[in-house]
């Protein structure tokens, strides 16, 4: 099922902050997954502390806004010594793009200096966001259910963009 607000941020998530080293879009799931890589260690104090922080955070601003997430989940994965992927999940049909920015502020305040970043700066045009939205839309569209789950990451300046 196509969803017009997981679409929107996935694109401007993926285009729009060096801070996230994959956004995965799983329109059949109706979910999105931010991944941060960072570097480091994390006890798992600081990883509950980050959790209720942005678990409270979201409620809040749902709160505001009169809406309400219908899941939010936050887990590590560590794969070698000094590496944590730290995976964001949430639903498509409530999330926003301001959301977005307050996960991203509060990932950038917990992890100041342990955020694995895109270094190369991107200004992407309108125009290319509404190309690379059309695109998926066609994609999401079609009855293939191979083509409803979609996976960016940053890697040289560069968004790449692949069907999962």
């Amino acid at each position: 099922m196509y969803q017009d607000s997981g679409l929107d941020v996935f694109i401007s998530a993926s285009l729009n902050y060096p801070e996230l080293s994959a956004v995965r879009y799983e329109a059949d799931q109706e979910q999105l997954i931010f991944e941060a890589a960072l570097q480091g260690e994390l006890s798992p104090e600081k990883q509950a502390e980050f959790e209720q922080q942005v678990v409270a955070a979201v409620k809040l601003f749902h709160s505001i806004k009169g809406t309400e997430p219908r899941w939010i989940s936050l887990e590590y994965r560590h794969y070698a010594p000094g590496l944590i992927l730290l995976r964001y999940h949430r639903d498509s049909y409530s999330i926003c793009e301001e959301e977005t920015e307050l996960f991203i502020g509060l990932l950038a305040d917990a992890f100041k200096n342990q955020i694995y970043r895109d270094s190369t700066n991107m200004e992407v045009e309108e125009s290319v966001k509404r190309k690379v939205k059309r695109n998926l839309i066609q994609k999401i569209s079609r009855e293939d259910a191979e083509t409803n789950r979609f996976l960016s990451y940053r890697e040289g300046g560069r968004v790449l963009v692949f069907n999962k």
